[in-house]
């Protein structure tokens, strides 16, 4: 016979929470967060995100040691449970803590009687959109430029969904086709941010560089959901 532990199928009832101590890092790294850090001086700076927004997407810091990177980390929930953690080094490299269960970023901020979302990429993105549009609609982030079928579930409740690409191949190729694939023609409008000559940069976080926040809601086309209309 084959040994082995005894099988676990809590992932059948229950979002997969990572282990009690990778609470306690994510806890200790939130803790260890400072504006003065210059990882987070440089990021907020590159970035326009504020520290204030870094706190509000409860976001951490880890220093460097044996074999770690110093790196900004950033927490991914699911109901509630706290099912994948991801760090950002000072140079920009990414990664993920082993046993990470890929989740849209800031899923938790849709809710049942949530009828509309920004859905764009990445954590970066996420939180400089949200930052923008503030409490006037929640923004996810699909973790890179892919679609899962399965998160399709988790925006049941939303019948209009703004989708905003990076300006890149991987983007137009593959993410929108999934999103649109998945959710449906109906429920998407794809925003295709328009950019000036000689312009760098793909993402939002780039191309709000030289731009005001309202420039990013000004680009958004806002439609009444059907739901908040009272017509399903």
């Amino acid at each position: 016979p084959i040994p082995g532990a005894e099988k676990s199928d809590r992932y059948t009832t229950e979002p997969w929470p990572l282990p009690p101590e990778m609470e306690i890092l994510l806890k200790t790294a939130q803790e260890a967060l400072t504006p003065d850090l210059a990882i987070v001086r440089d990021y907020t700076r590159t970035h326009q995100i504020t520290y204030e927004t870094l706190k509000a997407f409860s976001a951490g810091y880890i220093p460097e040691g044996p074999g770690q990177l110093e790196c900004l980390v950033f927490p991914y929930y699911l109901g509630g449970r706290l099912v994948g953690i991801k760090g950002r080094s000072f140079s920009g490299l990414k990664a993920n803590i082993k046993g990470t269960h890929h989740v849209p970023f800031h899923i938790d901020a849709i809710l049942d009687t949530t009828h509309q979302c920004v859905l764009v990429e990445g954590e970066s993105d996420c939180m400089r959109a949200q930052q923008a549009l503030g409490e006037r609609i929640p923004v996810i982030a699909a973790p890179g430029a892919e679609f899962l079928k399965l998160w399709g579930r988790e925006l049941e409740s939303v019948d209009r969904v703004y989708c905003i690409p990076q300006a890149d191949e991987a983007s137009w190729n593959k993410f929108v086709p999934a999103v649109t694939r998945e959710l449906g023609e109906n429920r998407v409008r794809v925003v295709r941010l328009k950019w000036r000559r000689g312009e760098l940069g793909k993402d939002i976080v780039d191309w709000l560089r030289p731009r005001t926040d309202q420039n990013l809601i000004d680009a958004i086309p806002w439609e009444e959901a059907r739901k908040t209309q009272g017509l399903t």
